[in-house]
């Protein structure tokens, strides 16, 4: 194995660790810190816990192939997983965001439904995952060890090869565009769909805000703070799509020209699909870090950096099974006072 290869293990090596920790200092701040409770963060978490199955349980077998590509003898349970597991977390992961792009449209432009709870989080979360489970499960079926013909030069031998060379063609490139339409380009529709629809409420209704009254400007500080939480998960949601693209195209490619065998662990494609799978779980906490101050002040204080951290992060009080802000009771904008406009607080809950 020569020099670059190792230095591109020892690369992702480093990146898999990271994005385990990163994704667990995640969770366990919004744990820790009452101010982070939210449903936003409870979804945020969730898809935490993908990264870490990701980064801790698949990637590791992904990187033992590059250095061992002349069989598969880890046998077909091993084969099925490491390539049903991917699919399972990208489309839990994926649909998350959807969830959680439905939550904010809800919580900033539908103030006046029912928002959603923690209590309904039990439901939801569940529900995500056994999707996820039931459009991976043709996945687990398709692939098993076979035996290929090797070429090593001046002669041949029979290889073991984790691959769905024994699946008819057409079920596997039903699989393919099966997978690459409901686990990526519906879910990407419609999450995109609810942000420009929020996207396009906020610039109707700021200049609105604006003009109210002292209540209307505390209304209008709140609704600021939910546009940055949304410019985060825009952001979370643009690079999560964009990082995972190359890796439904190669999965038609791969299908079309019959190239899936674990035998091409160490061509330049896998390699590169290898580095965008583990960058997608590791982004995320810097994402939080510079976007999002309470996050911010979170991991400071985990890590004992001064930074004014404020008891407040302690302290914020529940509705309805969410986290919302104090806001003064003469806060609603009547019909004399904000010309109209009106940004329900208390069914509401606290972003990021």
């Amino acid at each position: 194995m020569n020099a670059g290869l190792w230095l591109y293990l020892t690369v992702l090596s480093v990146f898999v660790v990271f994005a385990i920790f990163s994704n667990a200092l995640v969770i366990y701040c919004v744990v820790r810190f009452k101010k982070l409770r939210s449903v936003t963060n409870a979804l945020i978490c969730n898809l935490a816990v993908s990264d870490i199955l990701l980064a801790g349980f698949v990637m590791p077998q992904r990187l033992h192939d590059i250095t061992h590509v002349e069989d598969f003898f880890e046998g077909d349970v091993l084969c099925k997983m490491v390539n049903f597991t991917p699919v399972l977390i990208i489309t839990t992961s994926i649909y998350t965001l959807v969830c959680v792009s439905f939550e904010r449209k809800r919580a900033i432009q539908e103030t006046h439904k029912q928002q959603m709870t923690f209590a309904a989080l039990y439901k939801i979360v569940p529900s995500l995952w056994l999707f996820g489970l039931l459009i991976s499960l043709p996945t687990l079926l398709e692939y098993r060890v076979n035996h290929i013909l090797v070429d090593e030069g001046n002669s041949t031998r029979i290889g073991l090869s984790c691959d769905s060379s024994h699946m008819e063609f057409s079920y596997s490139m039903t699989n393919a565009i099966f997978l690459v339409t409901v686990a990526y380009i519906v879910p990407v529709i419609i999450m995109f769909k609810n942000y420009i629809e929020v996207a396009n409420f906020v610039w109707k209704k700021s200049k609105q805000i604006q003009a109210a009254t002292r209540a209307g400007k505390v209304h209008y500080q709140l609704f600021q703070h939910r546009i940055k939480v949304v410019k985060l998960l825009v952001v979370v949601a643009t690079i999560f799509a964009l990082s995972w693209l190359p890796f439904f195209i190669t999965l038609l490619y791969a299908k079309i020209t019959n190239n899936d065998s674990s035998a091409d662990a160490s061509g330049f494609l896998n390699l590169f699909l290898l580095a965008m799978a583990t960058f997608s779980t590791a982004y995320n906490v810097i994402l939080y870090i510079v976007y999002n101050p309470s996050f911010n002040k979170a991991i400071k204080q985990v890590f004992h950096i001064r930074s004014g951290v404020s008891p407040e992060l302690n302290n914020m009080a529940t509705v309805q099974g969410t986290r919302s802000e104090p806001m003064p009771e003469n806060s609603r904008v009547d019909e004399g006072q904000g010309k109209g406009v009106h940004i329900a607080h208390k069914n509401s809950g606290e972003d990021c």
